[in-house]
C-alpha cells in the first residue's frame, strides 16, 4: 500500500502539511499520534511492522528521519519535502527546544526522536544548521531519479495547493484557502471522528474510542456524534444532495459544509460512514477517478452520487 509523506524536519510547515492532507480526505497522522502508535521499532532499524496499515498520509518526525526506509518499505509513496529559511527555522527550532527544556527531561520518545534525527537531545545551533543542510541534500539526492515521488514545498513562500495539489493527483479545495495551523491541531478533534479516520492508533493505545482523552459530553449520546451533528441530519442531507444533483456527483465536504460552515472538517468522517450506511442500502454509490469504490476502503478523495442502474440490479 501506497502513501504519502511529509519528510521536512519540524517546524517547515508539518503540521500545516497534515491539516492540509487530510482536508483533502487522505487518512492523516502527524508527529503525536505516532508517540501514541509507539514505533518503537523504527529507532531499532526494523520496519518489518506495519505501524501505518489503515492510515495513508504521516507527516514530521520521525517519518523524516526514516524517510530512506519508509520508500523501502512502501515502495511508490509520495514524498512532500516542506522547507524553509535556514535562519528563521534555527529561531524557531531553538525556541521549541527552549520551552521543552523547562519542562524537564524530554520524554523518552521525543528524547529517541531527537537523537536519531540531531544527534542530540538539546538545541545546538551549529549541528542543528549541519542537519538541516545534509537532510535536504539527502532527500534530494535519494530521489534523483525518480522526481514524480518528491515534492519540494516551501508553504512560507505561498506555496500550498497548487503544488501539492497536481503532485497527489487530486481536486484542488474550492475557495478554501491552504491550512496555516500550529503544532497540536488536531484535524480530528472529536474522539469519535478522530478514531474512526484511523482506528490503528485507537487500538494501540487501548483506549476505547468514546473513552479517549478530550471527549466532550455529548460523544455517548444514542445517535449524536461528538460533532454535535444529529445522525439523522446527515443522512438527510445526504439524500437531499442526491436528489438535486441526480446525474452529478458532489464531495463529501459539501455536505459537511451544509451542516456545519464553521466547523466542517470534524465532520467528514461522520459524512463517510453514512454515505457507507446509505450505499449498503442501494440509495448512493461512492466513486474514486470516477470508478466505484467502498468509502470504508477508499484512501484520499471520494466523491459520491446516485448509483447506476447496473449498480442498482
Amino acid at each position: 500500500m501506497t502513501k504519502i509523506f511529509g519528510i521536512g524536519l519540524s517546524k517547515t510547515g508539518t503540521t500545516s502539511l497534515y491539516a492540509a492532507l487530510a482536508q483533502l480526505g487522505f487518512r492523516s497522522i502527524t508527529y503525536r499520534h505516532m508517540r501514541q502508535i509507539g514505533v518503537a521499532d523504527w529507532f531499532e532499524g526494523r520496519f518489518v511492522t506495519d505501524y501505518l496499515d489503515g492510515i495513508d498520509a504521516a507527516t514530521d518526525l520521525p517519518v523524516a528521519t526514516y524517510f530512506r526506509e519508509l520508500d523501502a518499505r512502501y515502495p511508490g509513496s509520495k514524498f512532500v519535502l516542506t522547507v524553509r529559511e535556514v535562519e528563521p527555522w534555527l529561531v524557531s527550532i531553538q525556541r521549541q527546544f527552549g520551552a521543552s527544556e523547562k519542562r524537564g527531561p524530554p520524554r523518552p520518545f521525543a528524547r529517541d526522536v531527537r537523537l536519531a534525527t540531531y544527534g542530540a537531545s538539546i538545541f545546538n545551533e551549529a549541528r542543528f544548521r549541519r542537519v538541516a543542510a545534509e537532510h535536504m541534500a539527502g532527500v534530494r539526492a535519494h530521489f534523483a531519479d525518480r522526481p514524480d515521488q518528491l515534492l519540494v514545498l516551501n508553504l512560507f513562500n505561498g506555496e500550498g495547493w497548487a503544488e501539492l495539489c497536481p503532485f497527489l493527483g487530486v481536486e484542488m479545495p474550492d475557495g478554501t484557502p491552504f491550512p496555516n495551523v500550529k503544532p497540536g491541531y488536531e484535524a480530528y478533534p472529536d474522539p469519535e471522528t478522530r478514531f474512526s479516520a484511523y482506528p490503528y492508533p485507537a487500538k494501540r493505545a487501548g483506549r476505547a474510542p468514546g473513552r479517549a482523552r478530550g471527549a466532550v459530553a455529548d460523544a455517548g449520546k444514542p445517535g449524536r456524534p461528538a460533532t454535535g451533528i444529529a445522525d439523522v441530519a446527515v443522512r438527510d442531507a445526504l439524500r437531499q444532495f442526491l436528489a438535486q444533483r441526480s446525474t452529478g456527483t458532489f464531495c463529501p465536504s459539501e455536505i459537511a459544509r451544509h451542516l456545519a460552515p464553521d466547523d466542517w472538517r470534524p465532520l467528514m468522517p461522520v459524512v463517510r460512514r453514512h454515505a457507507a450506511k446509505l450505499q449498503d442500502a442501494g440509495e448512493l454509490q461512492t466513486y474514486q477517478k470516477g470508478a466505484p469504490v467502498d468509502p470504508r476502503d477508499a484512501r484520499g478523495p471520494i466523491r459520491l452520487g446516485r448509483p447506476s442502474p447496473a449498480q442498482r440490479s
